[in-house]
């Protein structure tokens, strides 16, 4: 986990993702922590043009860096980045770009004309990377993780992620609760 991505909407939803990943990358002394902000044809609606909504987009993202950098261990480069495109595919797609990556984001999220982190957002980044994914609902965002609730069943697949929860659970010193899941006809 030496990047972190983090979709960014700039509602208080996805400031609490990138909170939540202040907390991970110092633990795993991640080497950067990116935003993403993604472009979509929606601003045209409210009446805002591609090179408005990008400049302003630019002009926040900058605003933040300045204000999150020091929450960050020193190593740690805090950029960001504006893509074009649907978000899902252009977040899955930023996470690609490193070897060693993680994404961070909000199950919720609507920030005035960018209105992107409905739920079913999260769930196709999920399907669309094979990196990690951590998503939090809004409360509780700035906790650590106590509890990790791992749902195994027998495919190959999960059992490949018994490894990387342990790194976490002994990370966080977090309690791991297995959650046996089968199926029956």
């Amino acid at each position: 986990m030496k990047t972190i991505i983090v979709p960014i909407d700039f509602s208080e939803e996805s400031l609490n993702a990138l909170e939540y990943a202040s907390t991970w990358a110092n633990k795993y002394k991640s080497k950067r922590v990116q935003m993403v902000y993604v472009q979509t044809k929606k601003a045209s609606r409210y009446g805002i043009s591609e090179k408005k909504e990008r400049e302003e987009a630019d002009k926040q993202l900058k605003a933040l860096v300045a204000k999150y950098a020091d929450k960050f261990h020193k190593d740690c480069e805090f950029t960001y980045i504006i893509k074009n495109g649907r978000v899902f595919e252009e977040v899955a797609e930023q996470a690609e770009a490193f070897d060693d990556s993680m994404i961070i984001c909000t199950t919720h999220g609507e920030s005035g004309w960018s209105n992107f982190f409905i739920g079913s957002n999260t769930y196709r980044i999920v399907e669309g990377t094979i990196r990690p994914v951590l998503s939090i609902g809004t409360k509780g965002a700035h906790q650590k993780p106590k509890t990790i609730v791992m749902p195994l069943d027998i495919t190959k697949e999960t059992r490949e992620k018994v490894p990387l929860v342990a790194s976490i659970a002994k990370k966080f010193n977090a309690e791991v609760h297995i959650l046996k899941v089968t199926s029956s006809t």
